[in-house]
């Protein structure tokens, strides 16, 4: 095992307390957050944790390639929009952390594949990297499914209606799982940008500078949720905004285990995407535990969960 798996396991754990912190500031009852607010909150948290973990171990923007700390940038503002995405998901009174981070977590299958085909890596075990990002996935899957997505329609049903008449839906799926699949997609790029950053083999900037230069990119995407969240940061409770900040700087310190192993460890997008995945089990079970959700599918949701660590352990002893 290569001594990169540590630090995806730190970012698995960070990376599902994060988005439980987010849910909290945007849902909560007594310190409820705009939108805008909290992606702004969110977004500070991060570039706060970069500079100081730029600041603490003297690194020097000189010595990076400005081309680097270019596509270090294009990573953030990818991920910058899956999280958009994410934060407008949540922002739905009905969407759930529990299902949510698994649907999104789908993005396992999308790094392994752009690891595989465009950065050539394949000096592993293919065949289990590849087996266990399926089980990520279909453990995801088996997590966010939705009765109306595989057409069953019974609890939003009217006791009134006639025998084989079914309520439509006006729109179609609910829009947390498009912005969940655009998430997933997002994530899946914007690991394979930081790696191309990072990763001595390419144009190997310093990991703190690219954490910088993400988080920069990071903050670019706010405007664009200030305008489509309508509610400005000075309705939001500061409670809410410290909580929103937080998670930031939650995130933050996941992102900065995933760095150092992509620059000091060379890992590789396709192995270490599914591991750092597994925060699916943790965000997941913040959501049941602590807020109560998904009351009646936890069956389901507990054998997502296992199929989900079963494909990251399978790809990290691959």
């Amino acid at each position: 095992m290569g001594s990169w798996i540590p630090l995806a396991i730190i970012a698995s754990l960070a990376w599902g307390v994060y988005v439980f912190l987010f849910k909290i500031a945007i849902g909560g009852k007594h310190h409820r957050v705009s939108l805008s607010g909290a992606f702004g909150a969110m977004s500070l948290g991060i570039l706060f944790a970069a500079l100081a973990a730029f600041v603490a171990t003297n690194s020097s923007i000189l010595s990076s390639s400005l081309t680097g700390a270019g596509v270090a940038m294009a990573s953030g503002v990818v991920w910058g929009t899956g999280m958009a995405c994410v934060a407008l998901a949540l922002s739905k009174p009905s969407t759930t952390i529990a299902k949510l981070t698994p649907l999104y977590n789908t993005n396992t299958l999308v790094a392994t594949v752009l690891g595989i085909l465009l950065l050539r890596e394949t000096h592993y075990q293919m065949a289990a990297v590849i087996s266990g990002a399926i089980l990520v996935v279909l453990g995801g899957i088996l997590i966010a499914r939705q009765r109306h997505i595989i057409g069953s329609f019974e609890s939003s049903l009217g006791s009134n209606l006639p025998v084989g008449q079914v309520r439509t839906r006006k729109s179609g799926p609910e829009k947390w799982i498009i912005y969940g699949i655009i998430a997933s997609l997002t994530w899946g790029l914007y690991a394979l940008l930081m790696k191309l950053a990072v990763s001595p083999r390419y144009y190997g900037i310093d990991p703190f500078v690219a954490f910088v230069a993400m988080s920069v990119g990071i903050l670019l995407v706010w405007p664009s949720v200030f305008v489509r969240g309508k509610r400005g940061v000075i309705r939001s409770a500061k409670t809410g905004l410290m909580i929103a900040f937080a998670s930031g700087i939650t995130w933050a310190v996941g992102m900065l285990a995933i760095v150092s192993a992509l620059f000091k460890f060379e890992a590789d997008v396709a192995r270490i995407v599914p591991l750092c995945n597994t925060n699916t089990l943790v965000a997941t079970s913040l959501g049941i535990i602590l807020l109560h959700e998904a009351r009646g599918e936890r069956r389901t949701i507990i054998i997502g969960a296992i199929l989900v660590v079963a494909g990251g352990s399978l790809v990290a002893i691959s």
